[in-house]
């Protein structure tokens, strides 16, 4: 058995010496054989106290072996400079606001991990501050939080800042006077460190320009700008502009970012924010999102960025729109490759027609309104022109895409090798789109390598998953044969776990298409590689994909912000409906519930023992385990180690339990009587409180008493 100072040690996270290491290792192979001789014992036929007895002593041994490996750890041993070395590796090149919370984490290793962190500047060059709401207008101790933080960075380290708010101000006077006060107390004392900063959703739109326009950041590369989206909004803005041109300002910023929310038309306010407001050098930025833009700001931006080479947009407008500037000439984009376009409308290809790429090589386009027919064919010519290069083509946002639309799609995409398809219609007519027939036909896409569908969003859709074209699927897989490496698909949780998933890998067992197919189950859409990075696939569409699941399988009826408690109140126990419960959460729980009374629930090991016990009373005669905790009563067979009575929802907290043939607990709420336990049967049980009578009783094999 391990003594006090090894379980002391093991609590912590201090080095051994080496006579330390030399006992414990001494130690590890007295207790690996000492563990031997009790599983020996367990399999033999001794009585079954003496057997409870070896089973007992093996758990504690098994424990100590644990302690003696964590002990063994090498991790352990290792000194404060090779672990200064180890976080000197740390990631540091991405933009990421979160990672200032994974510092974190690395400091609550230890002591020593922790002064090794402190002693590693680049590490806290990034932070994710959470500013007051209006009720505390002095912001200092965000400002000395910001102060200690990046003083750890050092005197010259470039540093990453993102500013949030835990609740947005909305006060107008707030917004005007101490967004402008807290922006310049915040960021102008790093304004010439900051490589990364990210101001989005916080402050009004005048307060942005006026901090912009007046400030020089010299070696900013990374900007993220928006607003509140219900904040007030003046007739005008009120701005004093720099002479100094965008080039001045943000000399080296290369990467722009501007949420949806800055863009839009404010409802307190005719005037509408453009994008030629901002001073920014369009003409040096290679990375470029606008989450909600006009058609015509968004022209006049691509006019000016001829090195850009990732891009990003939302457009919002009319068809007209594009017909209008098609006298201004072409865009010439010379470096993009990585373009990204999504409609509020439905996708309008003549855009294409205005701006002019070499070099594109993935394409990510989509809308969830049906198309137009009208606007394809001859007028999208100028879209195919620049798909001939294509490597990606991904068509995204639940496309309700025409298979003729499809089919000019691939036509004009001769060397795609990656398709990613997010589509809200039948998949069959698309398999038999892509599908390699006879050398007289010609094939679309014939370098095709990887596919990737996502029946997610084709679970919601009119046709249903059962209706998934196995058949199809698999002449599609056998007619790429040779060629097509990967297909991917990604299936919905609930349905296809059970059912399609199974009658998936049934065809691919018959399948000699050599082809590499794999089954993901991810619900969470924004976790989903690019999809994340996607316009308008926010918390909102997540939202509105789990309401629109809910109402499907018959969860709801209502289409609300949130799971409506005066229906759905009466039709679910209020222990499973909570007021304010997330779709999400409602969808998530009734699927498992469903699959529950199906016979499909999940496979876990069941804990028959109560971590936190308040009191335990163990019943000789009949092995039986009697035990309460933090609310609840639990009577597990000692014998068979399985629990048959699991009571957490009727029993108070620190009960008090006393067994003599029969269970009586008393407390301030009432009294819970249980009659003589009989072959692990209880033949009743009762709580009785402020003089009501109900019945709860929740056991295996019950039979009802004559009460």
């Amino acid at each position: 058995m391990l003594n006090s100072h090894f379980q002391t040690l093991a609590k912590t996270n201090c080095p051994l010496t080496d006579v330390e290491l030399r006992d414990v290792r001494v130690l590890w192979e007295r207790l690996t054989a000492a563990r031997a001789r009790q599983l020996e014992l367990i399999e033999l036929p001794f009585p079954m106290a003496f057997r409870q007895m070896c089973v007992a002593e093996e758990e504690r041994i098994a424990g100590d072996l644990s302690t003696c490996r964590a002990l063994l750890n090498p991790a352990r041993r290792l000194p404060v400079g090779v672990i200064a070395r180890i976080l000197a590796f740390y990631p540091l090149a991405s933009d990421s606001t979160e990672r200032h919370l994974e510092v974190y984490s690395l400091c609550q290793i230890s002591s020593r991990w922790r002064n090794a962190a402190l002693s590693v500047p680049l590490l806290w060059t990034t932070l994710r501050l959470i500013l007051p709401d209006a009720t505390n207008p002095t912001y200092a101790d965000a400002r000395l939080y910001m102060i200690d933080w990046f003083a750890r960075a050092g005197p010259s380290a470039p540093l990453a800042l993102h500013l949030d708010v835990r609740t947005p101000i909305h006060d107008d006077s707030v917004l005007r006077v101490e967004g402008l006060y807290v922006l310049v107390k915040l960021v102008c004392p790093y304004i010439d460190r900051l490589r990364y900063l990210s101001l989005g959703q916080v402050f009004r739109p005048n307060v942005l320009l006026s901090f912009l326009v007046q400030s020089q950041f010299k070696n900013l590369g990374s900007l993220v700008l928006g607003a509140p989206g219900d904040a007030p909004l003046p007739e005008a803005l009120d701005v004093s502009y720099n002479p100094l041109s965008p080039e001045v300002l943000l000399p080296n910023l290369r990467r722009v970012k501007v949420e949806q929310e800055l863009l839009l038309p404010f409802s307190s306010s005719s005037y509408s924010i453009a994008l030629k407001d901002f001073p920014m050098p369009f003409n040096r930025l290679t990375y470029l999102t606008l989450e909600s833009v006009d058609v015509k700001d968004w022209i006049k931006a691509m006019q000016d960025c001829t090195l850009l080479q990732f891009g990003m947009f939302h457009l919002k407008g009319t068809f007209s729109a594009c017909d209008e500037m098609l006298d201004g000439g072409k865009s010439l984009l010379s470096y993009l490759t990585d373009l990204t376009l999504t409609f509020e409308g439905c996708v309008n290809p003549t855009v294409f027609n205005l701006v002019e790429t070499s070099v594109l090589s993935t394409l990510r386009i989509g809308s969830s309104m049906p198309d137009h027919l009208d606007l394809w064919g001859p007028r999208a010519n100028g879209m195919f022109a620049q798909m001939s290069k294509l490597g990606l083509l991904s068509l995204v946002r639940a496309w309700p895409i025409h298979i003729e639309v499809f089919h000019q799609l691939l036509e004009n995409s001769p060397h795609v090798i990656e398709l990613e398809l997010e589509l809200n219609t039948d998949v069959a007519p698309v398999f038999d789109a892509l599908h390699n027939r006879t050398p007289v036909l010609q094939c679309h896409v014939p370098r095709l390598k990887t596919i990737l569908i996502d029946m997610v969003i084709y679970a919601l859709s009119a046709t249903t998953i059962a209706d998934f074209p196995l058949d199809g699927f698999l002449d599609f897989l056998e007619s790429r044969a040779g060629t097509l490496k990967r297909c991917c698909l990604h299936v919905d949780d609930d349905e296809a776990h059970h059912v399609v998933r199974e009658q998936i890998r049934k065809v691919l067992k018959k399948s000699t298409s050599g082809v590499s197919v794999s089954l993901t189950s991810q619900r969470e859409m924004k976790d989903r590689g690019w999809r994340r990075r996607l316009p308008n696939h926010t918390s909102a569409n997540e939202t509105a994909t789990y309401r629109e699941a809910a109402l499907k399988h018959g969860f709801a009826n209502r289409r609300t912000a949130l799971p409506d408690p005066t229906v759905l109140g009466e039709r679910y126990s209020h222990r499973v409906f909570q007021p304010g419960m997330s779709w999400e959460l409602l969808y998530k729980i009734r699927i498992m519930v469903r699959n529950s009374w199906n016979g499909h629930a999940p496979n876990f090991n069941q804990r028959v023992y109560v971590e936190k016990v308040h009191c335990i009373k163990v019943e000789e005669m009949a092995h039986d385990d009697l035990s309460s905790q933090e609310g609840g009563l639990f009577v597990t067979d000692i014998d068979k180690r399985i629990s048959f009575i699991d009571m957490q929802a009727y029993v108070p907290a620190y009960t008090h339990i006393e067994y003599a043939t029969y269970l009586v607990d008393e407390n301030a709420g009432g009294m819970a009587i249980a009659p003589e336990i009989v072959g692990k049967q209880i033949l009743g049980l009762r709580w009785v409180a402020d003089d009501t009578d109900v019945s709860l009783v929740y056991a295996v094999n019950f039979l009802p008493s004559e009460t």
